[in-house]
């Protein structure tokens, strides 16, 4: 129990940063990359500069699937792989010797840094 403690609170601080409100809607690029489909290359108004995403792709691909055209969803998703992403900096803090204080302080600290915003917030970040 004593170890799940710090990963279930990195877990809540990293939700309440993120977590989407009841209206979250698509933003600038959401509508280019999620709302018309344009999944396949970026950025859509220069194919020729096409990056390979295939495991972006299928993630929207999979919350269309659950969501449809609800952004919450989509937002949510977002959140849920930065959560993760949050545990992984507190296993890797840990891995390089951190103390259990300095691990899960590393980890808060990027759970609620605002530079993740833009990573985490718009959709088209996701990659």
């Amino acid at each position: 129990m004593r170890r799940a403690l710090p990963a279930l609170l990195l877990l809540v601080a990293s939700l309440a940063v993120h977590w989407p409100p009841a209206d979250a809607g698509f933003a600038y690029d959401d509508v280019d990359f999620v709302v018309t489909k344009v999944l396949d290359h970026f950025p859509p108004q220069q194919p020729e500069r096409a990056l390979y995403r295939p495991l972006t792709n299928l993630s929207y691909a999979i919350d269309y699937a659950r969501f449809g055209d609800e952004a919450r969803g989509y937002h949510a998703t977002n959140a849920l792989l930065y959560a993760a992403v949050v545990l992984l900096v507190h296993c890797l803090a840990l891995a390089w010797g951190l103390s259990p204080g300095a691990a899960f302080a590393a980890a808060l600290l990027f759970a609620a840094h605002p530079v993740h915003c833009e990573a985490v917030d718009a959709l088209a970040g996701r990659s």
